[in-house]
């Protein structure tokens, strides 16, 4: 296969490899999940699950701390909301900007992000178990602090504590399903609830979303529904961490994003 060097990023040459008819690899193809890959995702969905379900056994034990003040789980919902978006957030500019699709460990999630902004509409031939299990490990780690602050103390259950059970189910929950949320950024048919929610920023809308797609996939990272790119995102988080890690190790962020794109050519 004949190699073509293209001009790249400040005068570094990289090969342009074209894939078979253009196409970037399946993931499935480069990186399957193993066995031993399998077992991480079913032990991360167990204990997962099992937090997440000894937490909402609290708040049903605890439902007199809430009472008649509904507003008190809808707090809790939206620290729970805000603190998914922004998680997730930060896993798809991490593994935008930093990781190698030659380092085995994140291959397999680096191929499936590099896939997607090549040709985005293959994010449909996922289905919620092939990624729910390893996103399990990132939701019960967010939500662990939440479930600690909860149920600490020997007082009784204060509303704040009860508020951040509910913050903690809720981060656990949208942080495992993220990229099912992700896909409402890509659907362009919707019907008029799904239209409402994203207009309420319940749900990601492809309005917003896209703006990541339509450049160097440098801006709105957030999947659940973009808030936490439109505050810490719009004050500059990302840029700022980009320059703090390229001081410290000398990376430059999505070197191999920019390779994927010479590789294969624009998204479509």
């Amino acid at each position: 296969m004949q190699q073509v060097r293209e001009q790249f990023d400040e005068g570094v040459l990289l090969p342009r490899i074209p894939g078979p008819s253009g196409e970037p690899p399946s993931v499935d193809d480069v990186k399957a999940l193993t066995r031993a890959g399998r077992r991480v995702h079913a032990a991360g969905a167990v204990l997962n699950f099992a937090a997440t379900g000894a937490a909402v056994a609290f708040l049903l034990r605890n439902r007199r701390v809430a009472g008649d003040n509904w507003l008190l789980p809808v707090a809790g919902a939206a620290v729970g909301t805000y603190a998914a978006d922004l998680a997730s957030g930060i896993l798809h500019w991490t593994f935008d900007t930093w990781f190698d699709d030659s380092v085995e460990p994140v291959k397999r999630m680096v191929y499936i992000v590099r896939e997607h902004h090549m040709r985005p509409a293959r994010i449909f031939r996922y289905r919620v178990r092939d990624e729910a299990g390893l996103l399990s490990w990132f939701g019960l780690g967010i939500a662990t602090p939440f479930y600690y602050f909860a149920q600490s103390g020997r007082a009784g259950v204060s509303p704040v504590r009860y508020a951040s059970a509910v913050a903690g189910v809720t981060v656990a929950t949208q942080v495992t399903f993220m990229l099912e949320w992700h896909k409402w950024g890509h659907r362009a048919r919707r019907g008029r609830l799904p239209r409402l929610l994203q207009r309420s920023y319940v749900l990601l809308s492809p309005e917003f979303h896209l703006r990541h797609h339509s450049g160097n996939h440098d801006e709105n990272y957030c999947l659940i529904n973009g808030l936490a790119d439109r505050t810490l995102g719009r004050m500059g988080l990302f840029r700022v961490l980009e320059q703090t890690i390229t001081r410290l190790v000398g990376a430059r962020p999505r070197r191999n994003d920019r390779e994927w794109a010479l590789r294969y050519g624009r998204p479509r």
